[in-house]
């Protein structure tokens, strides 16, 4: 468990997506060090923020 380095995904290169349609949140989009005890918390919040977007895209309709 030494040396784990808090590191964050992304899904674009040079400002351009490389996929479409793909939703990181949580573990999938991060990695932190667990003696920290961040990443319950950011996928919580990855989860609520994801939840209020697709109720307003679904508002929209």
């Amino acid at each position: 468990m030494s040396g784990l380095n808090d590191r964050r995904r992304t899904l674009a290169v040079d400002g351009e997506p490389v996929v479409t349609g793909l939703v990181a949140i949580g573990d999938a989009w991060a990695s932190t060090n667990p003696s920290l005890g961040r990443g319950s918390t950011m996928g919580l919040i990855h989860a609520c923020l994801l939840r209020g977007v697709l109720r307003q895209a679904m508002t929209r309709r």
